[in-house]
């Protein structure tokens, strides 16, 4: 082995091999891990003061309530931008042009075994997202008529501090669920009429509660094809790792 280490053949072939290692690495690197750079200019403290301040301007969630809050990834729709719907750049743009935010802080207001909690959700530099109310179903208000339950939610979704052009989206889906008690939630869904993402469109959520908006919140409807190929890239990358250690302990 001192032999062929002495060898200049043996360096040669060493230094080339290295050589090849790096430059792969510089060209596929940023492909198999994409970076993308973020302005997070809110921190925990500031979700969580904007948080509550914005729950007591509009109702949302329990009074005196437990805080929990972290910083979230939409994997699901990060994955399929990348890989099908033109990849790192294709990110940055929906990013950039607020068609969609994969990245959030998401803040959970809640009391310990009551039912009623919420989700506020802000972008990574401090601008309100939406939110997701949860009531129980014995929370009882007064019905809306489909037509001004509409009305209301898009009333909401239009003004401070959401500021949806609602003229940029068409109404797609709208359904209605009665509780046991007799309370009626009406759900609205809105896609943006002009801009898609690969075969994946961006739409908004909204859903009046009785007489009060409990939902407000954007995501991305990723084509069923894909969350099938997903699952099994998903399946077999298990299956590598199990593989994998089981060797490596063998």
């Amino acid at each position: 082995m001192q032999k062929t280490m002495n060898r200049p053949f043996f360096w040669i072939l060493f230094i080339s091999g290295a050589l090849a290692c790096s430059v792969a690495s510089y060209v596929y690197f940023p492909k198999a891990f994409p970076i993308i750079h973020l302005n997070l200019s809110m921190n925990r403290t500031q979700a969580i003061e904007s948080a509550q301040e914005l729950a007591h301007r509009l109702d949302l969630g329990p009074k005196n309530a437990q805080v929990a809050t972290t910083f979230c990834t939409d994997e699901k729709v990060k994955t399929f931008v990348e890989l099908e719907a033109g990849g790192k750049d294709a990110v940055v743009h929906m990013m950039d042009a607020n068609l969609y935010q994969c990245y959030t802080w998401s803040v959970r207001l809640f009391t310990p075994f009551k039912q009623r909690e919420a989700l506020l959700f802000f972008t990574p530099n401090g601008i309100p997202y939406g939110f997701k109310e949860q009531l129980s179903e014995n929370d009882q208000r007064d019905n809306l008529s489909t037509q001004d339950a509409q009305k209301k939610a898009e009333a909401i979704a239009s003004t401070t501090p959401w500021n949806i052009v609602l003229s940029a989206y068409t109404l797609v889906e709208s359904s209605q669920d009665k509780t046991p008690l007799g309370r009626i939630d009406h759900t609205f869904v809105y896609e943006r009429s002009h801009e898609t993402i690969g075969e994946g469109t961006y739409r908004l959520n909204i859903t009046v509660s009785g007489d009060h908006v409990t939902n407000l919140y954007h995501f991305v409807k990723v084509p069923e094809s894909f969350l099938h190929r997903y699952q099994e890239m998903r399946s077999n990358n298990e299956n590598i790792a199990y593989l994998g250690t089981l060797i490596m302990i063998l």
